[in-house]
């Protein structure tokens, strides 16, 4: 999950299927209105896997309060 410009390049270096590379468009980059997590809980429930448990990473750079409190709205 990433930028939707690197999901690309994400195609031929990593041993995914590419339907389980998902990028997010430009409008979620620093953007006051929507979080990229808003539109990776989307992605989650189209796949039926909102109900389901997801671990993650709280002491990670990249990983923000943001992020977390995003994925928790949906």
């Amino acid at each position: 999950y990433g930028r939707g410009q690197d999901a690309n390049g994400a195609k031929r270096t990593a041993y995914l299927a590419h339907d389980n590379i998902i990028g997010y468009a430009d409008h979620y980059v620093q953007s006051t209105e929507r979080h990229p997590m808003d539109y990776l809980a989307s992605v989650l429930a189209e796949r039926g896997w909102d109900k389901l448990t997801i671990g993650v990473e709280m002491d990670n750079y990249w990983f923000s309060a943001a992020a977390f409190a995003a994925l928790q709205k949906h």
